[in-house]
């Protein structure tokens, strides 16, 4: 498995980013969506990402035989006061390399390169009770709280949201 930080998304990358967005979403995975959701959907959004990618909105893959398992974003904090801190976003694992210790491996190359940048403060929110919580929770992430009824999953249940961070050692 190789683990790549990329700054542009080719048309062959969006297609295997956009099955694995699907698949999650198909999956119960609350990550901003509702169903029904269609790849032409995902293919939107990562053509938006594709767009936003820059020194403050990062993206990383894991590809192996040549197509892409997983993928996770970084946002930097753009104010002044928070350039120490950055959230991660849209941690998907495609539905086949679940439970591989995959998305530990990309969260680590993650905070590698959040280091390096001098990041100190990660943040991120998941939704309550999802199998996601418990990876960050393995991963050294320290819930911070709930919030009841914060977003709906794909199928309109209004559902409670975990929020995390994590520090990091500076450079």
């Amino acid at each position: 498995m190789e683990i790549r930080q990329i700054s542009e998304i080719t048309l062959e990358q969006k297609a295997q980013l956009s099955q694995i967005l699907v698949d999650a979403v198909s999956g119960g995975a609350s990550v901003g969506f509702m169903l029904p959701f269609s790849v032409k959907d995902s293919e939107n959004y990562w053509s938006m990402i594709d767009s936003s990618l820059s020194n403050h909105h990062l993206l990383w893959i894991a590809i192996e035989n040549n197509s892409i398992i997983t993928t996770v974003q970084l946002i930097l904090a753009q104010s002044l006061n928070g350039q120490h801190r950055a959230e991660v976003v849209k941690l998907l694992v495609s539905p086949h390399f679940r439970g591989q210790k995959i998305a530990t491996k990309l969260m680590n190359a993650l905070e590698t390169e959040a280091h390096k940048l001098g990041i100190t403060l990660l943040l991120l929110d998941t939704q309550t009770g999802s199998k996601a919580e418990t990876i960050y929770q393995h991963l050294g992430w320290q819930k911070i709280g709930e919030i009841p009824n914060y977003a709906k999953n794909p199928n309109g249940v209004l559902c409670s949201t975990s929020y995390f961070y994590k520090l990091i050692s500076p450079q």
